[in-house]
């Protein structure tokens, strides 16, 4: 049995933009770790406001190379509930992970965010 214990925990809290209208732009985006691993996201749409479009993607790689969307939602105007959560996902060490903003009307906008990335031993 082996015993799998998160060996490196990163933390950031930042913001990303004010974003150009129709550019797709990372939040975050993890390359191959050295061993398996855990992202997790917060990103704040408190900044949208009447008139702005915004589509949010996560993508995940499962070959390493390609990225498929694993999840996409399109937000316009101001939201009732501005946080969404990006959930932990296990992911192995080699698999690639990133979310993007892309505004695609009103004014660009700042998203701030918040993002953990564990790694666990290898």
């Amino acid at each position: 049995m082996t015993n799998y214990l998160i060996t490196t925990k990163t933390d950031a809290q930042s913001s990303v933009g004010p974003v150009t209208i129709g550019v797709e732009t990372n939040v975050v985006s993890y390359t191959a770790q050295a061993a398996d691993y855990i992202p997790e996201l917060y990103l704040s749409l408190q900044n949208i406001t009447t008139g702005d479009t915004v589509v949010v993607t996560e993508y995940l790689s499962v070959d390493g190379t390609n990225y498929e969307i694993y999840y996409q939602n399109t937000f316009t105007g101001a939201q009732t509930f501005n946080t969404l959560r990006f959930h932990g996902k296990l992911l192995e060490l080699n698999m690639l992970y990133k979310v993007t903003v892309k505004q695609t009307g009103g004014t660009g906008r700042a998203y701030p965010y918040a993002s953990i990335l564990q790694v666990f031993n290898s």
